[in-house]
């Protein structure tokens, strides 16, 4: 493995590590701990430029054509007033607690009983 850049040393403790988004803070340690990893090689304003995309897209223009059938596995980021499904109320929200933005990774067998749930209606 090459090493890494000086740069990217400096950017990776740059980043405000006690302000991290819940998304991150909240699940299981472990993964929690390997997502931090990976964060402290982005650089800063490849960081900024990603958040910056993430907040000027509308997932509801890019999802207001489709007309099949839709549901939102949530983690606890549901309660959040961006959260897809208050764009549509018609769309059901299944909430798997104690699991963070990554849920089908911190809780797979409740992430997928839901989706097998979803389908099977939708069949």
């Amino acid at each position: 493995m090459r090493p890494r850049p000086r740069a990217w040393s400096l950017a990776a403790r740059s980043l405000p590590r006690r302000e991290a988004p819940p998304s991150i803070t909240s699940g299981d340690s472990s993964r929690r701990q390997r997502e931090l990893g990976r964060l402290e090689i982005l650089l800063a304003p490849l960081l900024a430029a990603a958040t910056t995309g993430l907040y000027t897209f509308d997932p509801a223009a890019a999802l207001s054509h489709y007309r099949g059938p839709r549901l939102h596995i949530a983690s606890f980021l549901a309660d959040n007033p961006a959260a897809i499904h208050r764009a549509f109320k018609d769309m059901p929200v299944r909430v798997v607690r104690d699991a963070s933005h990554w849920l089908m990774l911190d809780r797979p067998e409740e992430f997928n009983r839901a989706l097998d749930d979803f389908l099977a209606e939708v069949k």
